[in-house]
């Protein structure tokens, strides 16, 4: 049992906050323009692809035909789809800053346009099919999705980790007794991207759905951008806090390869 608590107690996840807000009040000028042009591009698609399906969906709640299978199909797909595009936009983002934040971490020299280049690979295009379109749709079992993001969400670090042959495998090794500390940095994920659809459910739903009805598109580009503010000048938290648990993890990974002590596989949450 001891052997087992070391990881985990190497560093207290209080300690991997605290490091990750740093890193966020360090980097967030910086970063945030990044996001702040992902998030409008995943804006643009979200309304090119669901304002047609909205407006179908308008139209039979209109005319009370929401318990028809046709209503199921296009609700579930419209909630698929917004998923899909929001986490792939999402993951491109962690991705492409995922080296230049590492290096701030460990205060290493770095240059934005430097960083961008070097992860911008074949290997970029592996991570976006499999957790940026791949991973939201095993998402509908729930359990599957969560295991997947565990696993292999320190994979936007590790494919471009020197020498690593292997960087899901790694990912997944590195990841190995971290799964309530993802899993809380992966609620705090989804709290702050969907943080603007209660807002807009609560306030605005009328106004929402006289935009969908006329289908102005112009105008509901204005209003998903208003309605995510908040959601998108928060979202460089979710990368900073997850640079400082990669960082902490792959210190200790290191350590123990150095040591030649078996990677532990069991998960446990600290007590």
């Amino acid at each position: 049992m001891e052997k087992m608590n070391q990881r985990n107690l190497e560093t207290s996840f209080k300690k991997i906050i605290l490091d990750g807000l740093k890193l966020f009040k360090k980097t967030y000028f910086k970063i945030i323009p990044i996001f702040v042009l992902f998030s409008v591009i995943g804006i643009i698609f979200k309304v090119i692809t669901l304002t047609e399906i909205n407006y179908k969906l308008a139209i039979l709640k209109e005319s009370s035909s929401t318990n028809t299978p046709e209503f199921f199909l296009l609700y579930i797909g419209a909630i698929i789809i917004e998923f899909i595009i929001v986490n792939f936009f999402l993951i491109l983002t962690l991705s492409i800053l995922s080296l230049y934040l590492l290096k701030c971490y460990r205060k290493e020299e770095s240059g934005l346009i430097t960083s961008f280049k070097k992860v911008i690979n074949k290997k970029l295009v592996l991570i976006l099919l499999f957790l940026g379109l791949f991973l939201p749709i095993t998402f509908l079992l729930v359990l599957p999705g969560l295991l997947i993001y565990k696993y292999y969400i320190f994979s936007i670090f590790t494919v471009n980790t020197p020498n690593a042959k292997k960087p899901f495998t790694q990912a997944k090794d590195i990841s190995s007794g971290n799964f309530f500390r993802i899993l809380i940095i992966f609620l705090i994920n989804i709290i702050i991207i969907f943080s603007g659809n209660p807002i807009s459910n609560l306030f605005f739903y009328d106004f929402y759905e006289s935009l969908i009805i006329s289908r102005n598109y112009g105008l509901l580009l204005i209003y998903f951008f208003v309605c995510n503010l908040l959601g998108i000048l928060l979202s460089p938290l979710i990368a900073c806090l997850l640079t400082s648990l990669f960082s902490n993890s792959f210190e200790i990974y290191k350590k123990e390869k150095k040591e030649q002590k078996p990677i532990l596989n069991k998960d446990y949450q600290k007590r």
